[in-house]
């Protein structure tokens, strides 16, 4: 079994997965461009054989790490984890928001790849 940590590297929330000699996997997470909005866009972060989704936020002019959206097993959904020292405006809380709730209803709704991405270009208008 192995344990996936998350670590702040400069700006960039990266995925260090850990066997069972609690030694990091050579492996890099591998990262999809999902979205843009008008100054922010999510990323996926592919992370082996995860059930859940994680999607880093990054600021499009600088290319920095806003925050993540990651499951909450306590909540059973999804969640914004923002990093330290961000300010955010309504209008990006709003496309947060809006891409929180595509990923928790997609989740629970048992939707396939395919089935999300029709979904994104509906629900998020853009």
């Amino acid at each position: 079994m192995s344990k996936i940590i998350f670590s702040n590297v400069d700006g960039y929330y990266n995925i260090i997965e850990r066997g069972l000699d609690n030694e990091p996997k050579k492996e890099k997470p591998k990262t999809k461009k999902i979205k843009s909005m008008k100054y922010i866009k999510f990323v996926e972060l592919y992370s082996g054989k995860r059930k859940t989704k994680i999607v880093r936020i990054e600021n499009i002019s600088s290319g920095n790490c806003l925050g993540i959206i990651k499951w909450y097993g306590n909540w059973r959904q999804y969640c914004f984890f923002p990093d330290g020292n961000t300010v955010w405006s309504k209008g990006c809380l709003d496309e947060v928001n809006k891409y929180i709730n595509l990923l928790n209803f997609t989740h629970k709704n048992k939707k396939t790849e395919e089935e999300f991405k029709l979904l994104e270009k509906e629900y998020i208008n853009l």
